[in-house]
């Protein structure tokens, strides 16, 4: 019973993704990202926040005008509770993408409720709390 309902959950895991991708996420790795992040969201196990880090750098390397690589940086960041690296890739995106960029993602991201603008001054408020 047991391993039926795994196999079941990593199935389901998998078609998840393939329908993801078929539907046109962005890159493969943002997908896994981004399912490493709701598996987090869930279980709250940070190997899973770690393994999302690790996709968003890789597509950070592989497609470095990618304004969303950064931004789920940030994020990841920000649930692991290092608010100084979270800050430090908000840092970037603002040094790196002109102001159209900031705007459109402004517009396209919602963390929890939480507009893109509050997520910045909420990590930047953190960042200033650990260090006061």
């Amino acid at each position: 019973m047991v391993a039926s309902n795994l196999k079941g959950g990593i199935m389901r895991k998998v078609w998840v993704f393939i329908l993801l991708c078929v539907i046109g996420c962005a890159s493969a790795t943002m997908t896994g990202g981004r399912i490493h992040i709701q598996q987090f969201a869930h279980t709250q196990d940070t190997t899973e926040v770690n393994l999302a880090i690790e996709q968003f750098l890789k597509e950070k390397a592989e497609n470095p005008t990618n304004i969303d690589a950064y931004l789920w940086l940030a994020r990841a960041y920000a649930m692991k509770r290092n608010y100084v690296m979270a800050a430090a890739w908000l840092d970037t995106i603002i040094a790196r993408f002109d102001s159209v960029g900031l705007a459109q993602m402004r517009k396209k991201y919602s963390f929890e409720g939480y507009t893109f603008d509050r997520f910045f001054i909420g990590v930047c408020m953190k960042t200033l709390q650990l260090h006061i």
